[in-house]
């Protein structure tokens, strides 16, 4: 009898899933002998992540319809007035109101109001129940007697609300600005930019171009000078109605205040729309949610699944008797406005497209619809533990063949198991050192009778070939004569 010893550090491996040993002499038997291979012992560490991609249980899917209504211009583009100079004025050319509309002044703002629209105009200056009126008809496409004061940057600007929510597509904007014709010791340029809004709070930008007027420096009194602009809007994504529209700017120099004397002046500021017809569309897309790889336990898991499920208002908890997992779908019934024109989370369904996925969720579909304002509730408890055993096994043909009843949780990424050397136990906590012993001394007889090379397949009980960072382990290969057997 002779006995062939072989001790095994993976860690000297580059292959993490299994071990090749290649021998310095074949081993090889005479016809009266036969050959045994036998473990003798096993070490690692526990350091598999529970969830993780070499698991195939770190992804799944939320399978989501939403509803997106976008206004799309009219082909060929029609562009009009938002409102026209007579909708507040009794002509196109006065400065007369409307008996229809309301002026009043409030601490830093104007307003005036015709059911329809409002327009503001906000200037530090202004005072409430002041009896000066500050918005003049600027608004008529061709008069420009009329004028609004400018005050110091970021200090004056028009805001115009969408009162009834009917919602318009903005286009341009034309402004005119005049300068009195005083001396203009540097060249002064004005920047316009124009923002959105919903809540009169939160603005956004347009992008916006043909946007600055440009006064020339000059040391003499001249005739009054009027520049003049239309200022062309491009949404930053998909387009969108909005209740507010804000008209400011930026000046690169110091302009003259105050009321009687006021260098420059509005003179013209007109709103442009674009006709359109509002579209809906119901995409339905696959979207994967990847975990990070990581050792999980049912708080830090629930954690990081609300975190990655923020954006579809889902909440993740645990029933704490049952252990079952709680989805509740906080999306409500949908209503078109302006201020949430799409539903985003029309239809949520929950895909967990292998056996290890719904182990881990407690789930017994491939497919779960998560009803808006439902909780639905997981078929078993959860279960975070990654796999209890890990599986030895060797391309060494054994003279009776390993019979097992594993299940392929792994779907087609499963691989095949090959003849079975150990069945060792390895649900214990993170960190611990897993140990096997061969104290019965079992080992198995094999048909090879030529060895060259020797090779070792890690797997769990689910027939998944599984990494291992570091696994010591001594083999014997056994050569006895046939007379002993």
């Amino acid at each position: 009898m002779s006995v062939f010893n072989f001790y095994v550090d993976t860690s000297t491996i580059d292959d993490r899933n299994k071990a090749e040993i290649i021998l310095d002499t074949p081993i090889q038997t005479q016809p009266n002998e036969y050959l045994e291979v036998k473990v003798i012992d096993v070490s690692l560490m526990n350091d598999n992540y529970n969830i993780s991609s070499s698991l195939n249980n770190n992804e799944f899917i939320i399978n989501r319809k939403q509803i997106l209504n976008t206004p799309v211009k009219d082909d060929p583009v029609v562009i009009s007035l938002l409102f026209n100079s007579i909708d507040f004025y009794q002509t196109a050319g006065g400065n007369s109101l409307l008996s229809s509309v309301t002026r009043s002044h409030h601490d830093g703002y104007e307003k005036l109001s015709n059911g329809t629209f409002c327009i503001y105009y906000y200037n530090t200056h202004i005072e409430d129940d002041s009896s000066t009126n500050y918005i003049n008809n600027i608004f008529d496409n061709q008069n420009i007697t009329e004028e609004v004061w400018l005050s110091n940057t970021n200090e004056s600007y028009f805001v115009v609300e969408d009162v009834l929510n009917t919602g318009y597509l903005f286009e341009d904007l034309d402004v005119s600005i005049s300068h009195d014709g005083r001396a203009i010791a540097n060249t002064t340029t004005f920047t316009f930019k124009v923002a959105y809004s919903n809540d009169n709070i939160n603005y956004n930008q347009f992008e916006v171009a043909n946007n600055t007027l440009t006064f020339q420096a000059h040391s003499n009194t001249q005739l009054e000078t009027t520049l003049h602009t239309t200022i062309t809007l491009t949404q930053n994504n998909t387009p969108r109605l909005y209740k507010y529209l804000k008209v400011f700017f930026e000046v690169d120099g110091t302009i003259t205040d105050g009321v009687l004397d006021a260098e420059y002046h509005f003179v013209k500021l007109r709103f442009g729309k674009a006709d359109y017809t509002l579209t809906t569309t119901t995409p339905i897309t696959n979207q994967v949610i990847t975990i990070p790889d990581g050792f999980y336990n049912s708080t830090n898991f629930i954690t990081t699944l609300n975190s990655l499920l923020l954006s579809y208002n889902l909440v993740l908890s645990i029933n704490s008797i049952t252990n079952k997992l709680l989805i509740q779908n906080n999306n409500s019934s949908f209503t078109y406005s302006l201020s949430t024109p799409n539903d985003l989370n029309n239809e949520l369904k929950l895909i967990l497209n292998n056996n290890l996925l719904k182990r881990l969720f407690g789930m017994t579909a491939d497919e779960t619809t998560l009803p808006k304002n439902t909780i639905t509730t997981s078929n078993n408890a959860l279960n975070l533990l990654h796999y209890q055993k890990l599986v030895l096994t060797t391309d060494l043909t054994f003279n009776v063949p390993t019979t097992h009843l594993l299940k392929e949780w792994k779907e087609d990424k499963a691989d095949g198991m090959r003849n079975i050397l150990i069945w060792c136990s390895v649900d214990e906590p993170p960190y611990t050192i897993i140990k096997y012993k061969n104290y019965e001394g079992l080992s198995y007889r094999i048909n090879d009778t030529y060895i060259k090379n020797l090779n070792f397949y890690f797997y769990n009980e689910f027939k998944q070939s599984v990494d291992i960072n570091r696994l010591l382990f001594h083999i014997q290969i056994i050569k006895k004569n046939i007379s002993y057997y």
